[in-house]
């Protein structure tokens, strides 16, 4: 037996033997890897930043759904808000208006006594009253104020081709609104005071118009030299009474 053996010889031998029985190395093996390797990047870039990425756009989406809602809500309520501010104001209108009217009779008497009164504060003297009988008014509207250039002074709207009986009435199909209740009176004093009396009836909270004035020399300012300068005005008013 030789013992002088090279021992890297020996390793040599013993390496090119364990290669033989490994077989041939298999070529596909660096691209299997290689795909895993992607596969595996593709996958941790889905799950750490795809999906956290989406699900914050889906709740951007929904919050921006949300804002624009909200800018149509808050747009109806903008609407709302102008409505509501139009009808409270026409409300408003009417109430003042309703207000204005006389509601009972005992209303309109009490008319009278502060009509008496006030044209005695003034040194007049009512010598008489003429009540005329109540006009109804269907649906018109009463104005408080007329322009002089105004084609309807009496405040009223024209009515519009109206529904006409055989006798050629106008037929009115609904109850009366309101009342027109016509009063005159016979007003005794002078012309400064009068003015007076006048200036204080402007400002008669419920709604007295003058239809009619009529002023002319006191009936004895000839007979009695005292009564010169002192009138007489024939005074024709129109109140509203509500209806019921």
């Amino acid at each position: 037996m030789d013992l002088n053996v090279n021992i890297g010889d020996l390793f040599k031998k013993k390496g090119s033997g364990s290669a033989k029985a490994k077989g041939p190395s298999n070529p596909f093996l660096s691209q299997i890897i290689i795909s895993f390797l992607i596969v595996g990047l593709a996958g941790g870039y889905f799950g750490l930043y795809w999906l956290p990425e989406s699900s914050q756009l889906v709740i951007f989406k929904g919050q921006v759904a949300e804002i624009d809602n909200l800018k149509i809500e808050r747009e109806q309520l903008d609407r709302d808000i102008v409505t509501s501010g139009q009808q409270l104001a026409d409300a408003k209108k009417r109430y003042q208006s309703v207000t204005r009217l006389f509601h009972t009779d005992q209303e309109l008497e009490d008319l009278y006594r502060r009509l008496s009164t006030l044209a005695l504060q003034h040194g007049l003297m009512i010598s008489k009253v003429t009540k005329g009988v109540e006009t109804p008014i269907y649906g018109e509207t009463i104005a408080v104020e007329n322009s002089p250039d105004d084609e309807n002074p009496e405040g009223f709207d024209v009515p519009v081709e109206p529904e006409l009986d055989e006798e050629g009435n106008r037929v009115h199909k609904e109850p009366p609104l309101y009342y027109r209740i016509k009063v005159v009176f016979q007003i005794l004093g002078r012309y400064p005071a009068y003015v007076a009396f006048r200036r204080d009836l402007a400002n008669e909270q419920k709604i007295v118009n003058i239809d009619s004035e009529l002023i002319g020399a006191g009936e004895d300012a000839e007979a009695n030299k005292n009564e010169r300068g002192r009138i007489k005005i024939v005074l024709g008013l129109s109140t509203y009474r509500i209806a019921g």
